[in-house]
């Protein structure tokens, strides 16, 4: 297994997980109502760098991402294969039981 990784850039990320992200994030906070201010306030990021999370415009930064997730109390229905070397403790915590895993 390689070294930690929390950061992956936009270039080398596989398009349709991007895309899953985007719209989760995107989605739920739509859906229940957030701002963009009031998910900057919750979780400590910048109404930038949440936008950017939510439309793809940047590299991924799991940190982030799960900043998000813990304001939001909601999990991953991604592939895991698509964000390779991220903490163990992060795959148990922000991302279901796909059946892509295995």
């Amino acid at each position: 297994m390689g070294a930690v990784r929390y950061v992956y850039k936009r270039h080398k990320t596989c398009v349709f997980a991007m895309f899953a992200l985007a719209n989760t994030l995107h989605n739920y906070r739509q859906e229940k109502d957030i701002t963009l201010h009031d998910a900057s306030e919750m979780s400590g990021l910048t109404m930038l760098e949440i936008d950017m999370l939510e439309t793809m415009q940047g590299d991924i930064d799991f940190r982030k991402v799960a900043a998000l997730l813990d304001v939001y109390g909601i999990a991953l229905e991604i592939n895991v294969r698509d964000f390779p070397y991220l903490p163990q403790k992060y795959y148990e915590k922000y991302f279901r039981a796909s059946p892509f895993e295995g």
